[in-house]
């Protein structure tokens, strides 16, 4: 993976999830400092089976689903991901143990049935696993402690609406509500930069259902409600979550719910595509030659 590429990784991953662990309280020896010890240790986990499911609602009607079954094995480089979305579309990504090549599929549409490409990994993009950060390395350990400091600014009072719900040997349970006059204005103000650049692009003339339902939201829409639930097992790990966000505008709503689920800690056995479609993948490297790039150096004549 690029050095660039890993820095923003851990600094979204910083930002993103411990903004959801600074909800905890500081005079908890359960709260704050441990669930952002575990957020960090979640997203540096070598071995694992993760799956988890999205969906999007405007006023209550289902507009969009989406799930993932990912399965990963960092000793043998071992990789498989199987993404579902509507219209019972699928998408495949595999890379088998010890191979020098990963695969991917797509449909073909004369025969109406999944066929795969393969092409080899390069070493400077890695393998893209969702839980692959190494929080040991220097550079990436720098960007999360920037983004430590970063979400502990903006942490006020919503450190005491957090609750540990559930503690047994074996797990605690996290849990924390927020209505619309909890919500820190500077998520509404970042969410509305947002929501106005995704305005711009919208084609009047050919919106998707999803962009109908963005565009009957008007200018300003904000977040109405937001709920967060998540189990941390004895191994500091995240392996249940559980997010609903309500955003409201114009006297419409829209529900984002994410549903995520962490097993197999360290025993996970990545499934493979079948030997039939590893011998027909077809080879896409073959159709790029290596670019050769000469490079001239001017000189310059001082009078």
């Amino acid at each position: 993976m690029k050095k660039k590429t890993k820095a923003l990784i851990a600094l979204a991953v910083g930002i993103v999830t411990l903004s959801t662990a600074a909800f905890a309280s500081y005079t908890s020896s359960n709260g704050y400092d441990v669930l952002k010890k575990a957020v960090i240790d979640t997203f540096d986990t070598p071995n694992y089976t993760l799956k988890y499911d999205l969906t999007l609602k405007a006023d209550g009607k289902v507009l969009d689903t989406e799930s993932r079954d990912e399965q990963f094995d960092k000793a043998s480089g071992a990789l498989y991901i199987e993404d579902k979305g509507n219209n019972n579309s699928r998408h495949i990504e595999c890379v088998i143990a010890n191979e020098p090549y990963e695969y991917t599929s797509y449909m073909d549409i004369e025969d109406n049935k999944i066929k795969f490409h393969k092409f080899p990994i390069r070493e400077e993009i890695g393998i893209r696993s969702t839980l692959s950060l190494d929080k040991n390395d220097k550079t990436v350990a720098k960007y999360i402690r920037f983004a430590e400091l970063f979400v502990d600014t903006f942490v006020g009072d919503l450190k005491n609406n957090f609750i540990l719900t559930l503690q047994t040997d074996d797990e605690k349970t996290y849990q924390i509500t927020l209505s619309s006059v909890q919500i820190p204005e500077i998520v509404n103000a970042g969410f509305g930069v947002i929501y106005a650049n995704v305005m711009e692009y919208i084609d009047e003339e050919h919106m998707t259902d999803e962009e109908k339902a963005v565009k009957q939201m008007g200018e300003n829409p904000t977040v109405k409600t937001a709920s967060l639930k998540f189990v941390v097992d004895k191994n500091n790990k995240i392996t249940d979550a559980k997010i609903v966000g309500v955003l409201e505008g114009n006297e419409h709503t829209m529900t984002l719910e994410v549903n995520a689920n962490l097993t197999d800690i360290g025993t996970t056995v990545p499934q493979e595509i079948s030997e039939e479609d590893r011998k027909n993948a077809y080879d896409v490297s073959k159709d790029y030659a290596p670019m050769e790039v000469e490079y001239t150096e001017e000189v310059t004549e001082e009078e």
